[in-house]
């Protein structure tokens, strides 16, 4: 039986798992277990076996419950920052298709990149 997981390190969320790595499967690989975090996408190196998987992603410090408090503040920062840049980026490519309607592709990614810079600053 597989030990009970601690939430994630990263996140903090409470339901990581213990599964195949479907990166070697799809390799065609030997199959190789990890501990997995579904909603940051942290695990552990890869593993022979779930118990193995599980130990490994219980050996580290648990979240001090400050960093606990902080995460709800936290992902709301990243979340409007990642809606700060989509929305620069959208209106990159509107402005370069206003001035060109067949721009290349080079351009408008290079125009998303400009528009992103200067959001973040």
């Amino acid at each position: 039986m597989t030990p009970e997981l601690l939430p994630c390190p990263h996140c903090g969320n409470a339901y990581p798992a213990v599964g195949y790595d479907s990166d070697m499967r799809a390799l065609g690989r030997e199959l190789c277990i990890t501990a997995r975090c579904r909603q940051c996408g942290a695990e552990t190196r890869k593993c022979d076996n779930a118990k193995e998987a599980a130990e490994l992603w219980n050996r580290r410090a648990p979240l001090s419950p400050a960093v606990l408090a902080e995460l709800p503040e936290v992902r709301a920062l990243v979340a409007a920052e990642t809606e700060r840049c989509a929305k620069a980026a959208s209106d990159a490519v509107e402005a370069v298709c206003l001035r060109d309607p067949m721009p290349s592709v080079g351009r408008v990614l290079e125009r998303i990149a400009a528009a992103i810079r200067e959001a973040r600053t």
